[in-house]
């Protein structure tokens, strides 16, 4: 049902819908999803210069039937205001076209997770109890003698489960200057998602017995993000020469608010108050020289290990090196930062675009197969050429080894994630180049052309970064996943 209405300098639309969504399954044992719901938006303009929006969901789904929160409501709102347009900025007129600051707050809700029962089929129903028949053998006395039917109870159900929720604040400004030339805009934003699907192993004590498919499903997760994104885009033309740059760049980071975590022995293990990406894992201080090193240090749990291997940190000063002494080793394998340029050059018919991508503030931890030599029975890389070597005199060469001392035995002191396997993998590339010539119109005419355009365009064609042997933008390219291909093409369009 729409509503449209426009009087005098206002202007007013409305509509309010029903919505029934379900999803069938015609194969297998689950039953059919479901989803319904009722939207309504409002839209209001005053003079085109202010505008608001008032948007409002009520829905659920067939997950939470059993629930007191069958149905929830989502409200969300938007307000907009185009100074230009105001009788203040006239004067500014000559170097200012357009000028619009906007801020939006809304709530939203996700069904959706990813836990199974007992019998590793997805868990549809949080606040329903399950029970299931099955047949084993059980003791009775000291001998595993009778077998039957037997009855488990599935997971906890929660009765008071809700969907999860994010709250989303943005702000922004978009700006035209100097007749359209320039161009560019701000967004600032943060999320807070509250009531996250949890199965909080820390919420009850592991004597009573309960594994992560008996325990209930939670709403105790807590997440914030923020972040901002910056466009810029100039251009211009100066008799026949063209040319015009386009910039963007986007920060983003989040903080574990809440995560049920239990209680833990060390601080360095708390994982709460970090980033969802960021990396755990032992600091490594280097290889063991020799002997004399191993025995006047710590001693690591993970196995043998000989001059050459990793020596790791204690972390926690309890005098040994184990579990114990994982920690926070990088901020994570995700880009907090990210950009790209545009770059546009023409000359009559003669034209050059290029594109540079990148990003920053990413560590990956480098634990494939091309990094670790030997590892499950595969072959060795370049990167093993600096390893440590312990020569026939006694004399090793520690002050310039790059990698560990090399063997085809399981070497679980070296193969576990620790800072000597993270890298910055910060990178530039550019990942387009294309030139390209236009033949006049004029020159076309007689053939009944209406455009030629010949061209060659490269793509990947080269990276700036610290990362060596390995593609910073994701290192299993080549190794486990498919490569950045570098290519070239060379073409022509003809419009008839």
């Amino acid at each position: 049902m729409r509503y449209d209405r426009t009087f005098g300098k206002h202007s007013i639309s409305a509509f309010v819908a029903y919505d029934h969504t379900r999803l069938e399954y015609k194969a297998g044992n689950y039953s059919d999803e479901k989803w319904q719901g009722f939207n309504a938006k409002v839209n209001y303009s005053y003079d085109n210069r202010f505008y608001l929006d008032l948007i409002g969901n009520y829905s659920g789904s067939d997950k939470f039937f059993y629930t007191a929160n069958k149905k929830e409501f989502y409200p969300a709102v938007s307000a907009g205001w185009i100074i230009s347009e105001e009788k203040f900025m006239k004067g500014s007129r000559n170097w200012l076209d357009y000028l619009k600051v906007r801020a939006s707050w809304g709530i939203t809700g996700n069904d959706a997770y990813t836990y199974v029962d007992i019998n590793s089929v997805a868990e549809r129903y949080p606040a329903r109890a399950r029970w299931w028949t099955y047949s084993d053998q059980q003791y009775f006395g000291t001998s595993l003698s009778y077998e039957g039917i037997f009855i488990k109870e599935g997971r906890v159900p929660n009765y008071e489960i809700e969907t999860e929720k994010a709250r989303m604040i943005n702000l922004g400004i978009e700006a035209e200057m100097f007749k359209h030339r320039l161009n560019f805009g701000v967004d600032l934003w943060q999320e807070h998602r509250t009531k996250i699907y949890n199965v909080s192993e820390g919420s009850l004590p592991s004597i009573i017995g309960m594994f992560d498919t008996r325990l209930p499903i939670m709403n105790d997760g807590e997440m914030k993000s923020r972040g901002f994104e910056v466009t810029l885009d100039w251009k211009d033309k100066i008799g026949d020469f063209t040319y015009g740059i386009g910039a963007y760049v986007d920060y983003n980071e989040n903080e574990i608010i809440n995560m049920g975590e239990p209680p833990r022995e060390y601080k360095n293990l708390i994982q709460t108050g970090n980033g969802t990406m960021v990396n755990y894992g032992l600091v490594a201080l280097g290889l063991f020289k020799d002997w004399d090193d191993i025995n006047n240090s710590p001693v690591q749990e993970f196995g043998s290990y000989q001059p050459g291997d990793i020596k790791y940190k204690d972390v926690n000063n309890d005098g040994v090196i184990n579990s114990n002494d994982i920690t926070k080793i990088s901020e994570g394998s995700y880009p907090r930062l990210n950009g790209a340029l545009n770059l546009y050059l023409g000359y009559r018919g003669f034209d050059i675009n290029v594109l540079l991508q990148g990003s920053a503030l990413r560590d990956a931890y480098m634990n494939n197969n091309a990094m670790w030599a030997f590892y499950s029975n595969t072959n060795v890389t370049d990167i093993a050429l600096g390893r440590y070597v312990t020569n026939a005199d006694g004399t090793n060469n520690w002050e310039t080894a790059t990698y560990p001392r090399l063997t085809t035995l399981d070497n679980d002191n070296n193969w576990r994630c620790s800072t000597y396997w993270i890298q910055d993998c910060s990178y530039l590339r550019v990942k387009n180049v294309e030139i390209g010539y236009n033949f006049p119109k004029q020159m076309l005419e007689r053939a009944k052309i209406y455009g030629l355009r010949i061209y060659a365009k490269g793509q990947n064609l080269g990276v700036l970064t610290g990362v060596e042997n390995f593609d910073p933008e994701d290192t299993a390219a080549g190794i486990s996943s498919y490569p950045f291909l570098r290519t070239f093409n060379f073409g022509v369009q003809i419009k008839f």
